[in-house]
């Protein structure tokens, strides 16, 4: 009996990763911006990179993150658009010389000067540029990453509103939802296109804006609980009134960057803890 009880310990600890190889999502404090860190079976990923409140994201916030846990590289890089507070970040770490493997686009991205200045210079580094259509899906370490369509055909949407829609899984589990700063409009078509699902972390678009998150799309997703990034008393009153209001009638708890600090969520194959940094 003492024997097996101590080989099911040995395979137990074998198993479960080591502090620090857990499969885990980090909302950066970027300030009045969005910057998530995404790390699975060795592979870094990030999705946006950027800040208005926050000078030199690169060199202040997000390379120090980069350094203090040893990250060498960043294997996939998803932008959901070129607004200065998803993209600043990015064009500064891949101008240090750091190496990005790769960088996706939506297929929709607005081509605005920030666009064609981020291209320019990833280009000149040899950094590998893609695209995702809606329905396109890539494997990053254990996670799935894929495109939702969120636009009609046929109808005018502005930058923000052509944000690349990431929906991200691991097996059967239905990991998060990234949509970067979509509106109303957009969600109504997630909601009518796609089945309904519960999703462990929500990130509110548009920084919490009244203009998202509505409470069509809160009940669609049921999301266990979601997340912002802000700047603290940014002029756009982010995160909305009107937002928290729905998130309390849902009863959806919700972690605000600039009220927690940075915000770790580690996945293991038990649980799902969440650790804030203030």
């Amino acid at each position: 009996a003492f024997l097996f009880c101590g080989i099911i310990g040995c395979i137990i600890l074998l198993c479960k990763p080591r502090v620090g190889e857990e499969d885990r999502i980090t909302m950066l404090d970027v300030g009045q911006g969005d910057g998530i860190y995404l790390f699975s079976k060795g592979k870094h990923i990030m999705i946006d990179g950027g800040s208005t409140s926050h000078k030199e994201l690169g060199k202040y916030t997000l390379q120090p993150y980069f350094n203090y846990h040893q990250i060498r590289q960043i294997h996939c890089w998803f932008l959901s658009h070129c607004d200065t507070d998803h993209c600043n970040g990015l064009l500064e770490v891949v101008k240090s010389g750091m190496k990005v493997q790769t960088v996706i686009f939506s297929d929709q991205v607005e081509e605005n000067e920030n666009y064609l200045q981020l291209i320019r210079v990833l280009k000149a580094k040899g950094v590998r540029i893609l695209y995702m259509s809606a329905g396109n899906r890539c494997k990053v370490g254990g996670f799935v990453f894929e495109a939702l369509e969120g636009m009609r055909e046929g109808e005018t949407y502005d930058c923000n509103e052509k944000s690349l829609i990431l929906k991200v899984s691991e097996g059967k589990k239905w990991i998060g939802l990234f949509g970067g700063d979509i509106s109303e409009q957009n969600e109504k078509i997630l909601v009518e296109r796609y089945a309904l699902s519960r999703v462990t972390v929500l990130k509110l678009s548009h920084h919490g804006s009244n203009g998202s998150n509505q409470m069509e799309l809160l009940k669609w997703c049921n999301p266990k609980f979601a997340i912002v990034s802000a700047g603290e008393k940014n002029r756009y009153h982010h995160p909305g009134d009107e937002t928290i209001r729905r998130l309390k009638e849902s009863k959806i708890p919700w972690y605000l960057t600039y009220e927690t600090g940075q915000i770790d969520i580690f996945i293991d194959r038990w649980t799902i803890r969440l650790k804030k940094q203030k």
